[in-house]
């Protein structure tokens, strides 16, 4: 099932964590070890869960034994899965609802800087010469101008300099192999010295593609340098569907819809940020001269005694 698009739901009769059940002090430490280990051995992630804490109930125990754990492959299906724990009401369990929505159309992403950008040869070039370009503005407004204009010339940059990582780093490995039968067919110095600028060129790609990734996944691995395309590409599509914010309170509703969630969130914003607020009161400046000038941090470091 590695890499397929498939979801396990329903009653697993054990919790994850003590953080999960309430009213019981049964140790069932060996049962959930147990459970977490099926659930990595079977790479499976769970997106969390709306609605009630706890799927189960008898008596004063209640425990989260009901939940939805899907494979890396169910994200390349389903752009968002949302899981909803329903209310208990012919059964001690909570029904599941789940709710999948497939991709729509793809939204222009706003510009951010690539980390992988500045390991390119061109790149100091390319923002130097942006940064230089003489401009009338003064103190924080020409910043802003120069930031503006380099974001253009490095989105330009990007797509006709820089250009596709993924494609550039399959033609340097093709590259790579080539250069390497050749030398290995006629071992030359010019054909070692090919080898050698492939081979080099072929890490540099890699990097860039880490790189990309960690950024995206905004996560350090542990090893710097080890090479975990694949772990980074699936924990970004995790993080997309764990953030997704499916329903908010404004006053008395519960919105649902993307369109009202996103027009309230612009209300929210534009009440927040509007010119119309109360006058804001000075600050009392005389509180500084009650500050000391030096601190002796010799009396700060000792303890007392006991």
């Amino acid at each position: 099932m590695e890499g397929l698009p498939w979801l396990v739901g329903g009653d697993f009769n054990i919790f994850l964590s003590e953080e999960e059940r309430q009213g019981s002090n049964k140790n069932r430490v060996k049962e959930m070890v147990e459970f977490a280990d099926a659930v990595n051995d079977c790479q499976l992630l769970e997106l969390g869960s709306d609605g009630a804490n706890f799927t189960w109930a008898r008596g004063d125990i209640l425990e989260k034994l009901d939940r939805a754990l899907i494979g890396e492959g169910w994200l390349h299906l389903f752009s968002e899965t949302r899981v909803t724990n329903l209310p208990r009401v012919m059964s001690d369990h909570s029904p599941l609802l789940i709710q999948c929505r497939c991709p729509g159309p793809l939204v222009r992403p706003p510009f951010r800087f690539q980390n992988m950008w500045v390991r390119h040869r061109s790149f100091r070039e390319v923002v130097k010469e942006s940064w230089n370009i003489p401009i009338e503005e003064r103190g924080l407004v020409k910043l802003q101008v120069k930031l503006s204009r380099l974001k253009k010339c490095l989105k330009l940059w990007n797509k006709n300099g820089f250009g596709n990582i993924f494609e550039k780093l399959k033609l340097a490995e093709e590259e790579a192999q080539e250069a390497l039968k050749r030398f290995e067919q006629n071992k030359t110095p010019e054909n070692r010295a090919e080898m050698n600028r492939t081979a080099a060129e072929l890490i540099l790609r890699v990097k860039m593609e880490e790189d990309y990734w960690k950024q995206k996944a905004a996560i350090r691995w542990s090893v710097e340098g080890e090479r975990n395309s694949k772990f980074f590409q699936g924990w970004v599509k995790y993080k997309r569907s764990k953030a997704r914010i499916f329903s908010i309170e404004e006053g008395d509703q519960t919105l649902t819809e993307d369109e009202d969630i996103r027009a309230s969130a612009v209300n929210f914003f534009q009440k927040l940020l509007s010119s119309d607020v109360d006058k804001l009161v000075e600050p009392d400046l005389d509180i500084l001269s009650s500050i000391p000038a030096e601190v002796n941090m010799n009396e700060l470091d000792k303890t007392p005694s006991i």
